[in-house]
């Protein structure tokens, strides 16, 4: 079982990249007033994060992906199944490829509808933001990916005590200790800029102490 303090090294996006050439309100009307369009400029955006996982594949990295603006808080189950899962599955497609391995998929925002397609296309790790329940993801997808996740790095990590921390990480590993393709421990998303590097630490010590293999769960 992997229990770790886990970050986003290299990471792309694809969808992501179109709402910032486009802008979000306008890119969110084109879904559906202009897909056509829509389509075009993620074929852009696509091969453009395509360009980049071969650069970094050449100097031996390993890239994920994050999606920002792919979760169901921002679009729908059906929207994301048209407009984000073919060319994230594209991008996943080429770093297997390139790496002989799927890698880490982390989509901000609520994803509960839409984890079976995340799923599907190859991960082999999924990082879930804080807003959504660790313990249901592994029930569901346990079995077929490694999870990662979820301390809120805002309210915890950030402004919250060592504590506090502690007792998240807790919660986080009592759900999903037991998670059959493996658990890592880490923040739900990014920890913002300026959070004092020992709340960081914490997070690292937290993943010790509770962690620590073979876990007895009474004593979480």
């Amino acid at each position: 079982m992997k229990f770790s303090s886990w970050s986003w090294d290299f990471c792309w996006r694809t969808i992501y990249d179109s709402f910032l050439l486009r802008g979000t309100d306008k890119f969110l009307r084109d879904l559906t007033k202009n897909k056509d369009q829509a389509h075009e400029l993620l074929e852009l955006s696509t091969q453009s994060v395509i360009n980049y996982i071969d650069a970094a594949c050449d100097i031996g990295l390993a890239p994920s992906l994050a999606e920002p603006n792919a979760s169901c808080t921002m679009i729908s189950e059906k929207n994301f199944v048209e407009f984000a899962k073919p060319y994230l599955k594209r991008c996943m497609d080429r770093i297997i490829e390139r790496t002989g391995s799927g890698t880490t998929l982390h989509i901000c925002g609520k994803t509960k509808k839409v984890w079976g397609h995340m799923v599907d296309i190859g991960i082999s790790n999924l990082s879930l933001d804080n807003v959504d329940d660790i313990g249901e993801l592994k029930e569901a997808y346990g079995d077929k990916v490694c999870l990662i996740g979820n301390v809120d790095p805002v309210e915890t990590i950030m402004r919250g005590s060592i504590e506090d921390i502690y007792n998240e990480a807790r919660e986080c590993i009592k759900k999903a200790h037991d998670s059959k393709c493996g658990f890592i421990l880490s923040t739900g998303c990014d920890v913002p800029i300026g959070t004092d590097p020992k709340k960081i630490i914490a997070l690292m010590d937290a993943a010790r102490i509770f962690g620590a293999y073979p876990i007895n769960i009474k004593n979480l």
